[in-house]
């Protein structure tokens, strides 16, 4: 059977390891502040559902990949205060975790909102000629309108514009 009291403890201790490491390591603020305009992007770009789930699951693998690499840091520092090669080399390798789980966040980011961002200019550009696309539209349906006008005057046409 599952303990209730036991379940709400294990959950106030990760909330606690949460706001510990987002209190302590300035490098999960700037991953969590990152993951936040990520967020704020793909919702303007508005990205299909699976390339949010691809960010969100992104978004959490650099997140704890942070939370892991300051829990290995604090666990070196509990056992030995001394400068020892083993401890060094366990904090580096958990540094180039973090390392690598951001640079595949970023490629994956690029492959993501590129396509988006194209498509985005694409529009913009042509908003950006819009009022020259307006003014031509306008020009012909004058020259259209001015032409049924001078047939209706020989008595060509029965109706002008």
């Amino acid at each position: 059977m599952i303990d209730i009291k036991k379940l709400i403890k294990s959950f106030k201790y990760a909330l606690e390891g949460i706001n510990y490491s987002l209190n302590s390591d300035q490098n999960l603020t700037i991953h969590f502040i990152a993951a936040l305009l990520v967020i704020i992007l793909s919702l303007i770009l508005q990205v299909s559902p699976f390339e949010m789930a691809v960010l969100g699951v992104t978004i959490l693998l650099v997140i704890s990949a942070e939370m892991v690499n300051t829990a290995i840091e604090k666990m070196v520092d509990l056992i030995t205060n001394d400068h020892k090669v083993e401890a060094k080399i366990a904090k580096d390798v958990a540094s180039g975790m973090v390392l690598l789980t951001a640079i595949g966040a970023v490629i994956i980011g690029v492959i993501i909102f590129v396509p988006h961002l194209a498509a985005m200019n694409i529009f913009l550009l042509m908003g950006r000629y819009s009022h020259r696309m307006s003014i031509l539209s306008f020009k012909l349906t004058y020259l259209k309108c001015h032409l049924h006008f001078m047939l209706y005057l020989k008595g060509i046409s029965d109706t002008y514009c």
